[in-house]
């Protein structure tokens, strides 16, 4: 995940609508490194809070009671974080807070918490339990493992230090992106004992298998070969066979085409003889 901007209104020391951090601007944008420096009060861990609360919906100051973040002169606040997945996707998650009835001595009301897709505006959660799926879903760290990684309050480093070998490679894992490569590792295991696996069967199903004796061996071999001098035979009786059949369907064939001139030439005998009166009148006429 990378952060893209981060914009903050009315949070603790941060007074109304402050300016965009842009760190995708041209400015930021082409920094390697950015440091956030200030002094006592001037809202850098604010600025922190904003980034966790419209993520998480807490901060690792105060957890989940943020009654007490918004500024003391503003009846409203929030935070707004655009930040773009390992797949190119860009998101929206805000958090939102107002008082009761708007006034300053008003109760902090329920926040609003949503995610919404940056192309068109469309939520894909919204509410504190469902941006939780989809954070851990999507961004693949729970609030623990962001604060203890990405987001490490003061004097909260040694968290991260202490923590035991599996929970930092996990961690770790997550923020490099070389999870897939363990998973891919883990699969390419699963398949390498699959084949070992069937390559011991194929190993028991040979050693099952005795070699013949040379004795066994050419009587084989000598039925193979009669075997083989037999289908030499066939082939040769199936192309006689091939041609005395071609010779009796032309044989056929002509005894058809004499059978039809014969009757050719009967029919034509009959008309011949049909029409003698006709050539006797026409010898008198001449």
């Amino acid at each position: 995940m990378r952060i893209d901007r981060i914009r903050i209104t009315s949070l603790a020391s941060l007074h109304g609508p402050q300016p965009i951090v842009d760190f995708a601007g041209p400015i930021l944008g082409q920094a390697g490194l950015v440091a956030i420096t200030g002094a006592t009060g001037s809202g850098k861990s604010t600025l922190l809070d904003g980034l966790s609360l419209a993520i998480f919906g807490c901060t690792p100051r105060l957890g989940r009671d943020t009654d007490h973040l918004l500024s003391r002169d503003a009846t409203e606040g929030g935070a707004e974080v655009t930040f773009t997945l390992d797949d190119g996707t860009q998101w929206i998650a805000s958090w939102h807070a107002h008082r009761s009835r708007k006034q300053l001595d008003g109760a902090v009301q329920t926040p609003t918490h949503q995610i919404a897709r940056a192309s068109d505006g469309g939520i894909a959660a919204s509410g504190a339990k469902d941006v939780k799926t989809w954070v851990e879903q999507h961004v693949r760290l729970t609030f623990d493992q962001f604060r203890g990684v990405m987001l490490l309050a003061q004097f909260d480093f040694a968290r991260f230090l202490v923590a035991d070998d599996k929970d930092r490679s996990l961690l770790l894992e997550k923020l490099t992106g070389t999870d897939l490569y363990a998973k891919l590792s883990a699969a390419a295991f699963e398949q390498s004992k699959l084949a070992q696996e069937r390559v011991q069967q194929h190993q028991l199903v040979l050693a099952g298998l005795q070699p013949l004796s040379a004795d066994e061996r050419t009587a084989v071999e000598v039925a193979i070969a009669e075997d083989l001098s037999a289908v030499t035979a066939a082939d040769a009786a199936w192309t006689t066979a091939q041609g005395v059949l071609a010779w009796w369907l032309e044989r056929r064939r002509l005894q058809d085409e004499q059978t039809q001139r014969q009757g050719a030439a009967v029919a034509a005998a009959r008309r011949w003889d049909e029409a003698q009166p006709d050539r006797q009148r026409l010898a008198a006429a001449l």
